[in-house]
Order: C-alpha cells, then sequence, then structure tokens
C-alpha cells in the first residue's frame, strides 16, 4: 500500500499543515494543492526527508510552483492542480475532462474549501478541504492498494484530534 496525503488551502497555517504532516510519517507522498505555497516552501525547505510535491494556487502571486502536475503512483495517472483554471466551484466537468486529456484516471484539487470524493467522466476527483479551517482541520489520506483499488478518507484534524470521517474505495477505471 501507498499512502498519498492531500493538503490544500492552508492560508498561512503553517503549523496546522506540519502538525498533519507529521502525523502521517507513512505518507508516500505529501501532495499539496496550493494557495499556501509560501508555508510548502518553508515546510518543504526545514523538511527536506519528507516527500513534499506541490501546485499553485490562485492566492500564490510569485510561487514558481506550476499550476498542474501529472504524478504516476502504481496503475493511477493523477492530474494535480488547485483548481481555479478549470472552474470547480461550479462542477467538476471541465476538471476531469482535462484530466482525460492528461491520460489521468484521478485527479486532486482544491479552491472551494470543501471536501469532496466523486467520479466523474471515469474519473476519480478529490478536493481534501481546507487546513485553514483550524479548529477542523480538513484533508484527505489516499491509499493505493497493492491490487489496484484506490481508497480515499477525507479526514479532519479536530484540537489535535483525527477524525476519519467518509471511506470510499474506488477501482481503477481505466
Amino acid at each position: 500500500m501507498k499512502r498519498l496525503l492531500l493538503i490544500s488551502d492552508s492560508h498561512g497555517m503553517r503549523e496546522q499543515f506540519e502538525e498533519i504532516c507529521t502525523l502521517h510519517p507513512e505518507a508516500y507522498k505529501i501532495i499539496f494543492l496550493g494557495d499556501g505555497a509560501a508555508e510548502f516552501e518553508k515546510i518543504k525547505a526545514d523538511h527536506p526527508e519528507w516527500p513534499l510535491i506541490g501546485v499553485r494556487g490562485n492566492n500564490d502571486f510569485g510561487s514558481q510552483l506550476p499550476y498542474d502536475n501529472v504524478i504516476v503512483v502504481d496503475s493511477w495517472r493523477i492530474f494535480l492542480t488547485h483548481g481555479h483554471h478549470y472552474g470547480v466551484r461550479a462542477g467538476v466537468g471541465g476538471l476531469t475532462g482535462e484530466a482525460l486529456d492528461h491520460g489521468c484516471n484521478a485527479a486532486f484539487f482544491g479552491h472551494t474549501h470543501q471536501q469532496f470524493n466523486s467520479t466523474e467522466n471515469g474519473v476519480i476527483a478529490v478536493n481534501p478541504g481546507a487546513v485553514f479551517t483550524y479548529p477542523q482541520s480538513k484533508y484527505a489520506m489516499v491509499d493505493i492498494l497493492d491490487d489496484g483499488k484506490m481508497v480515499v478518507n477525507l479526514t479532519e484534524l479536530k484540537n489535535g484530534r483525527r477524525n476519519e470521517s467518509r471511506l470510499a474505495s474506488f477501482f481503477k477505471s481505466f
């Protein structure tokens, strides 16, 4: 199993961002989905041992992070973006279409500050929610199981305690 830790929209809440990362030393990748690039870069510099990857969001002025990226984890091709370029506040159709254009079967995004986990156009779309909503910082853990399943856990950290709020299993879509 490989665990992907998804974090987005920290908006200056570095302490909460780091706390979530510290809770998950098992993470294969820590994926940051924008709007907090400054703290992402500082955390990356302070913790070179952490497997961090990130994209920038609409509030990451001056960031050199890319707007979009594609990673491959086992049989999954995953499109990473903040989401603001794809109209995610109105739905994920544009996002999943872009993911398909990149040959991806999953898309991870932020921007809306709302946790989201669904399938559209054959693409798994996951939004971890926002870290900055402390004391209920939201994030997601995505497990890629040895049998090819993707398991999505939408999670929150409330007053230092983790609560896995929803669980859904998906199979590779193509």
